[in-house]
C-alpha cells in the first residue's frame, strides 16, 4: 500500500501546476493523507460514431453516485487514477441512468470495440480501448471488483475542464445505451485523528 501511496504522492507533486493551490500545499503537509477514491461518469451514450459524454457544456451539475463532475470539473479533490471500471446497460433514449444496473456482460460490439478519450484543459491525458477495460475470463462477476489496473496512473485535476469522448468503430453508429466509467485511485484528504 505504501508504494501505491508514494507513487500517487509523486504524481501529485510532479503535476503541482495542474492541481489547486491548496492541494499542492497539502502534498507534503502533515495534515493530509492519500485515501482511496473514485470519480464516476454514468451517462447515456447516444447513437452516433462520435459522442461527447462529458464536457463543460453538456454536464450542468453533479449527482452523487452518478456524476462526479459539474460543468466539466471534478467536484471533489484531484484524483490520481490507477484503474478504470467500465460498465454497460441497455436503455432507451431519455431514461434516467440512476435506475440502471451496469454490467460487463452482453456489451454490444460497437461499444466493446469503441475508444474512450479523456482530456483535461484541452490536452489528451489518456486514450483507451473499451476492450481493454472489459475484465474477462475468471474475473469476478461483481462489477465493483472489475477494475482495469493502469500500467501508468494519470491525474484528474479538480480545477481543470474535463471532457470524455466516446468513439465507435468507423462507419458504425450503434444504438442508444448507458455507460458507466469509474476512475479508481487516490486523492488527498484530511488525516483522521486516532
Amino acid at each position: 500500500m505504501k508504494n501505491r501511496k508514494e507513487e500517487a504522492k509523486n504524481i501529485l507533486a510532479s503535476n503541482a501546476r495542474l492541481i489547486s493551490k491548496d492541494e499542492a500545499a497539502q502534498v507534503n503537509g502533515m495534515a493530509s493523507e492519500l485515501v482511496d477514491s473514485t470519480a464516476t461518469v454514468k451517462v447515456e451514450l447516444p447513437a452516433g460514431a462520435i459522442n461527447e459524454l462529458l464536457t463543460s457544456a453538456n454536464n450542468p451539475e453533479s449527482r452523487r453516485g452518478i456524476m462526479s463532475f459539474s460543468k466539466g470539473k471534478l467536484e471533489s479533490g484531484s484524483i490520481v487514477v490507477t484503474g478504470i471500471r467500465f460498465g454497460y446497460s441497455a436503455t432507451t433514449a431519455g431514461d434516467d441512468v440512476a435506475t440502471k444496473t451496469f454490467t460487463q456482460t452482453g456489451i454490444p460490439a460497437d461499444v466493446a470495440n469503441g475508444v474512450i478519450e479523456i482530456k483535461q484543459a484541452g490536452i489528451v491525458v489518456r486514450t483507451i480501448a473499451v476492450s481493454n477495460l472489459i475484465v474477462a475470463g475468471d474475473a469476478p462477476q461483481n462489477l465493483k471488483d472489475r477494475v482495469y489496473e493502469l500500467d501508468a496512473p494519470f491525474l484528474l485535476g479538480r480545477d481543470l475542464n474535463t471532457s470524455i469522448v466516446f468513439y465507435r468503430p468507423e462507419g458504425i453508429d450503434g444504438a442508444v445505451v448507458a455507460v458507466s466509467i469509474e476512475f479508481v485511485g487516490m486523492q488527498l484528504a484530511a488525516k483522521r485523528v486516532a
